[in-house]
C-alpha cells in the first residue's frame, strides 16, 4: 500500500474519522464524497481515509477531482488517500483505514451511499449531551424499502450490554454509527478477512466492549442497495460461502 505523505501525517487530532473504502463505485462515489464535503458543522472536526482497494474504473478519478477542487477553495478538512497494491476487500479496507486514523471516532461510510448535511453534527450534539458514551448510532433511510431503521421517537440511551446487539439495536452493519476510537484500539477490533457479513462479526465484539450508547431517531445515512454489490451478485459457490460464513 502507498505510504500517506508527511505533510498530512502530522495533523491535529480531529474529532471523527470519516472511513470510506472505495472499489468499482464510479456511479455513485461523487455522491458520497460530495456528501461529505457538504457537512453543515466546522470542517476542521473532521478527517476523512479514503481506501482504494485498487478499482478497476474511475472512482478514485472522480474522488480526486473533487477533493482538489474542495483544497482549492481553502477547505479545512484533512483528506489522507491509500491505495492497496492489490484488492483485498471491504474487511481489509476498514482495517487500513482504522490503521491511519487520529480522530476521537471513527464512523464507516460504504461509497455506494452518502450522508445527510447535518449527520456530522447531529453525532457531534449528541456527544455533548452524553460525553461518556462510547457509540453513538443514528438513524438511516432504506432506499429500497424507503422507509427510516429506527420507528421509535427521541432517542434512546442503552446501558445493558446485553441488549446492545438486539432487542431495540440489532446494528448489523458497520455504518452509521461514530464509535471511540480508543474502544476500537483498546480491544484490538479487526473486520474478520474473507468472510461475508464481517459488520456482524465485529459488531457483536464491539457492542460487549463499550460502556454505552446512544440511539437516536434523527436521520443521518442515506442507504442504497447497490445491485452490483458483493451479495448482491448470486451464484451457487456465493450462496454456499454466505450460508457458511453467516
Amino acid at each position: 500500500m502507498t505510504t500517506i505523505p508527511q505533510s498530512i501525517q502530522a495533523v491535529p487530532m480531529k474529532k471523527v474519522s470519516i472511513i470510506i473504502p472505495i472499489y468499482n463505485v464510479e456511479k455513485y462515489v461523487a455522491e458520497c464524497i460530495d456528501s461529505v464535503l457538504n457537512q453543515t458543522c466546522s470542517h476542521a472536526l473532521i478527517e476523512c481515509i479514503l481506501v482504494d482497494d485498487c478499482s478497476p474504473d474511475k472512482s478514485m478519478e472522480i474522488v480526486r477531482e473533487r477533493i482538489e477542487k474542495y483544497q482549492k477553495q481553502g477547505g479545512e478538512m484533512v483528506f489522507k488517500m491509500v491505495r492497496h497494491e492489490k484488492n483485498a476487500g471491504l474487511s481489509v479496507a476498514r482495517n487500513t483505514g482504522i490503521k491511519h486514523a487520529m480522530g476521537e471516532f471513527l464512523l464507516f461510510v460504504d461509497s455506494d451511499d452518502y450522508l445527510y448535511p447535518e449527520s456530522i453534527a447531529t453525532f457531534m450534539a449528541y456527544h455533548k449531551q452524553y460525553p461518556d458514551a462510547d457509540i453513538l448510532i443514528g438513524n438511516h433511510y432504506e432506499e429500497g424499502l424507503q422507509v427510516l431503521r429506527f420507528k421509535f421517537t427521541g432517542h434512546k440511551v442503552v446501558r445493558d450490554n446485553n441488549r446492545l446487539y438486539a432487542g431495540t439495536l440489532c446494528k448489523w452493519t458497520a455504518w452509521n454509527y461514530c464509535v471511540r476510537r480508543s474502544v476500537v484500539e483498546e480491544h484490538q477490533l479487526r473486520f474478520e478477512e474473507g468472510i461475508y457479513f464481517e459488520d456482524n462479526v465485529f459488531n457483536y465484539s464491539l457492542m460487549s466492549m463499550v460502556n454505552y450508547a446512544v440511539i437516536f431517531t434523527e436521520r443521518t445515512y442515506f442507504y442504497r442497495k447497490n445491485e452490483g454489490g458483493i451479495i448482491q451478485k448470486v451464484s451457487r459457490k456465493k450462496i454456499n460461502k454466505c450460508v457458511n460464513d453467516y
